[in-house]
């Protein structure tokens, strides 16, 4: 039996921020959060260089205030997590940036950038099933044994207008991290993605009820409050996490309410995240944020309201089913199978049943696939100006016909996480693919081939330059012994008598 979470093995942090490390710039944000008496109780920062990350321990966070790390690129969600090589490298990165932060968990989405060989510059949330939870959990503790006694928080992924699987979302959730020492991170903005997807009608007092009724509540360490829209004209809720966005009034009262209603027996740390904000919005709400926490929740104090227990045995409310791995093996073939239903669902349009769908996944298809596409990791016109100047000269509609090639294009032998260097080679194979169907063609073809390979040649050299974090020891004499091992624990298995939801692809 795997061991449960051990709060009392957490410090208590309080009230703090998180953000990016490059935008707005931290020493800024903490100097004029200093003088406007808002010093933030810890900092939590998202994955960047190490020796940045270093550098603000150092010399921008204060010394006296902890410092936190949020991950990424580490898809536990996936299941080729255990052999894929490039998660191990990225978790022996992981260890570097919680070394030098000395941050004492790293919490990392519930979700993915990269389905089945598709690249995606938004996070993709797990299909709610219990294969796919338990290959999570598996997964989730895999990396947990390789973070050197740092503790793993699984966070509620943003829920893009759809969600698909029977399960409702606490339950899976429940599924993943009961009985194990995972912690759970609950992004309140996040949560209520999935709330409007579940629920008929939203009040804050029921969105606290839903949180404090089917979510593993002894889980969760940590809450994140962020930005958020709502999508106008649509026949669904129809909300959308954007750290950008202020934080609207129906986020701060759910915030408050699941403070005021919850039990939380192992919450450690409440931050605001304000990743890409503008400064002076970030102080505004950064005031509000600490009067609501400081009116609704001291960390120190014995919670009034107990866990709820269930109506006939009196004993806190918990899955019914024994969700060891050697009792439940994971099914890889199974959560295969669902990737692609997936991805048949976001991107052709095909209609699973509808018990296995919430919400609807065609405007996550058109409002943010394209969107996504052109403008993610960089504004496409803004990374290859000369090289869309001069195809414009050709093509009509460069932005359709991009998104389009893009959408054709599988990735299976890249780097699950960088995006920008997909969308740059794709970039480059999209102009030989005109030249070669003779879209372009003549002096043209030969000019708009070699402006390409110029501006792809940079982009990539200056994305290792700002973003490149190799290890220090992949240079040794017999390479990085963290970054070679192969992760180990129980094999995965597959059931081949597992089905799919609309009679199996």
């Amino acid at each position: 039996m795997t061991s449960s979470l051990n709060p009392d093995s957490l410090p208590c942090l309080g009230t703090g921020l998180s953000t990016d490390l490059y935008f707005p710039p931290l020493d800024d944000l903490l100097n004029t959060l200093a003088k406007n008496a808002l010093q933030p109780d810890f900092v939590e920062v998202f994955r960047g260089r190490t020796v940045d990350l270093k550098h603000a321990r150092e010399h921008i966070v204060p010394p006296a205030i902890p410092m936190t790390y949020h991950g990424d690129a580490l898809w536990y969600t996936d299941p080729a997590f255990e052999h894929h090589p490039a998660y191990r490298r990225e978790t022996c990165r992981a260890n570097r940036h919680l070394d030098v932060t000395g941050s004492p968990w790293m919490i990392h989405e519930c979700a993915r950038k990269a389905v089945s060989g598709r690249t995606f510059g938004y996070y993709v949330p797990p299909v709610l099933e219990p294969s796919v939870a338990r290959i999570i959990r598996q997964n989730g503790l895999l990396l947990s044994s390789r973070l050197e006694g740092r503790t793993l928080l699984i966070e509620i992924p943003p829920f893009p207008f759809f969600s698909m699987g029977q399960l409702p979302c606490g339950e899976f959730f429940r599924q993943i991290l009961e009985q194990t020492p995972l912690g759970m991170g609950l992004d309140i903005g996040h949560a209520l993605t999935a709330f409007c997807l579940e629920q008929p009608i939203f009040s804050p007092a029921r969105f606290a009820e839903w949180i404090r009724n089917t979510f593993p509540l002894e889980h969760i360490v940590e809450i994140h409050v962020g930005g958020l829209l709502s999508l106008q004209g649509t026949s669904h809720p129809a909300l959308w996490d954007d750290h950008r966005a202020p934080v609207p009034s129906v986020l701060w009262e759910s915030f408050d309410a699941v403070l005021a209603t919850c039990p939380l027996p192992s919450l450690k740390a409440v931050a605001l995240e304000v990743d890409n904000k503008e400064i002076p919005s970030i102080v505004s709400e950064f005031r509000t944020f600490r009067e609501i926490v400081r009116r609704s929740w001291s960390p120190h104090r014995e919670r009034r309201n107990p866990l709820p227990e269930d109506d006939k045995t009196g004993q806190v409310i918990s899955s019914r089913k024994d969700l060891s791995p050697e009792r439940q093996p994971a099914d890889v073939s199974a959560v295969e199978s669902l990737d692609l239903l997936l991805l048949e669902t976001l991107l052709d349009g095909k209609s699973p049943a509808p018990e296995w769908t919430r919400g609807d996944p065609a405007l996550y298809r058109e409002r943010i696939y394209t969107d996504e596409i052109w403008e993610f990791g960089g504004h496409l016109p803004d990374l290859f100006p000369r090289t869309i100047h001069l195809v414009s000269r050709f093509i009509a509609d460069p932005r359709t016909d991009f998104v389009s090639f893009f959408h054709r294009v599988a990735w299976t032998d890249r780097d699950p996480y960088d995006y920008l260097r997909a969308k740059t080679i794709a970039t480059r194979m999209w102009v030989e693919h005109l030249v070669q169907e003779k879209f372009i063609h003549g002096e043209a073809a030969k000019h708009v081939l070699q402006t390409v390979r110029e501006e792809a040649e940079q982009i990539l050299f200056d994305q290792d330059t700002v973003n490149g974090d190799p290890c220090p020891r992949a240079d040794n004499p017999g390479g990085c012994s963290s970054c070679d091992r192969p992760f180990t624990g129980t094999s995965l298995s597959a059931n081949p008598s597992s089905s799919l939801p609309d009679g199996g692809l």
